[in-house]
């Protein structure tokens, strides 16, 4: 007979093999690296489990497919220290780093549309003209991206400091977010109106076009689509609407929408109107039972490929985009004109071709846009289904658009100062004075 083992003399490499793997399934990001280097054999099952892609799903297809899981945590954990190095930027410090070089365009897998008979020569992908064939925008996009612009301004502009100055309200505001977010997607034909605090976020996700594809998918099984009210009558529906949004939020999480009355400042309409869907801005709708929620956050994670610290960076972008229109326009210049919204939506178009004539290559640094082509970026991006659509449609993939790289300075201005080179190639302007000069 064998002698007895003491339970005592056993280790987790006695243990059978379906319940060894069985323990890895419960390894966070930091354990599972760990894992890899005690032995061989944990090496081995560590790298090839089957944890990896859902603990790595952020990353997009393509990054997976170059690197082993190992690397990609590796290079995951990367990012995570530079954007915590980032985050404790001071304001004056993020603006001064930023000032001259806007959102970055990150390399993506592209495959460009066939030509067409008939396409001419000088055209790329699936446009069918070159953009200097005329003035005037040559694409009709899927959205009113002039319309998208000038309410993404508003919007910032009368709500960033109410926000800037309650940074407490970022996790609150991105738990209500989830739950709206939720609500759409269980009543996908009902016209649901988010609040002020949950637009702020929602606009925070959309300009990360990647990630909001990924979270969209992963938490809500679809892409949640997003539209801009900026007419009279989206007034009228939207009063509806609201009314209706607070009755399915009360019956669906047993809280208040938000505090005050559900009134819509008509007035507002017609002084130049709001980033819809906004409620009102009265300061009694950001005290939305704060002690209520302050209370579940302790039971709630961030479930987005976003951080607050995001949240409270993307107000600064309204101060760069304002000090670098007002360095490159005269005096007295209105920064939402309809001459200005028209010469900066020729500006993206440009952008656009060039990036689908010379796509950035994937050990480029990022693309670099000047602010004013950055803001009709955001205002397509802040139509996602339209945006992928008109991207896939011209470029044959979806530009990732990446606000606050890590980049250096230097490393920023050698980006920019590359594709300028090639802007004043195709255009035969500088890129910096592209919305200044264009008709």
């Amino acid at each position: 007979d064998k002698p007895l083992i003491h339970p005592m003399a056993l280790t987790i490499n006695d243990l059978p093999k379906e319940l060894f793997e069985r323990i890895f399934d419960f390894f966070d990001l930091n354990t599972l690296l760990a894992a890899t280097r005690v032995n061989k054999e944990w090496k081995l099952v560590a790298e090839q489990h089957k944890i990896w892609p859902t603990l790595c799903s952020k990353w997009t297809d393509h990054k997976l497919k170059q690197y082993s899981w190992r690397q990609v945590l590796s290079l995951m954990k990367k990012e995570q220290k530079e954007s915590l190095n980032e985050h404790n930027e001071t304001r004056e410090e993020v603006r001064l780093k930023y000032r001259g070089f806007a959102c970055g365009l990150r390399y993506w897998p592209i495959d460009p549309p066939s030509r067409v008979a008939g396409q001419p020569s000088d055209v790329v992908g699936g446009w069918k003209v070159h953009p200097d064939t005329t003035s005037n925008v040559t694409v009709t996009w899927s959205a009113n991206l002039k319309a998208s612009a000038k309410e993404l301004y508003n919007f910032y502009k009368n709500f960033g400091n109410t926000f800037q100055d309650n940074s407490n309200l970022t996790l609150i505001s991105m738990k209500r977010y989830h739950q709206f977010m939720q609500l759409r997607a269980r009543y996908p034909d009902e016209q649901l109106i988010p609040s002020a605090d949950i637009e702020w976020v929602w606009l925070t996700h959309l300009i990360r076009p990647h990630i909001y594809e990924a979270d969209c998918k992963k938490l809500y099984g679809q892409i949640i689509s997003h539209r801009i009210f900026a007419t009279e009558f989206d007034s009228l529906v939207k009063e509806n609407s609201l009314t209706n949004t607070a009755k399915l939020w009360t019956q669906e999480y047993g809280t208040d929408y938000v505090l005050g009355s559900l009134e819509i400042p008509k007035k507002r309409w017609k002084d130049g109107g709001f980033t819809a869907p906004l409620v009102s801005l009265r300061q009694t709708f950001f005290y939305f039972s704060g002690r209520e929620h302050n209370n579940k956050l302790d039971h709630w994670k961030n479930v987005f490929g976003f951080t607050p610290e995001d949240l409270m960076k993307d107000l600064e972008w309204l101060q760069l985009f304002t000090a670098f229109m007002k360095e490159t326009h005269p005096d007295n210049f209105e920064l939402v004109s309809c001459e200005m919204l028209q010469k900066t939506e020729k500006a993206y178009e440009r952008f656009l071709f060039l990036t689908t004539k010379y796509p950035p290559k994937e050990k480029e640094s990022l693309i670099h846009p000047t602010y004013a082509i950055d803001l009709m970026w955001h205002a397509h991006m802040i139509n996602p289904l339209e945006y992928i659509q008109d991207c896939t449609q011209l470029m044959g993939g979806v530009p990732d658009h990446i606000p606050w790289p890590h980049n250096t300075q230097y490393e920023m201005a050698a980006s920019f100062n590359r594709r300028n080179v090639l802007w004043k190639k195709e255009y035969l302007v500088d890129i910096s004075k592209e919305h200044v000069l264009n008709p």
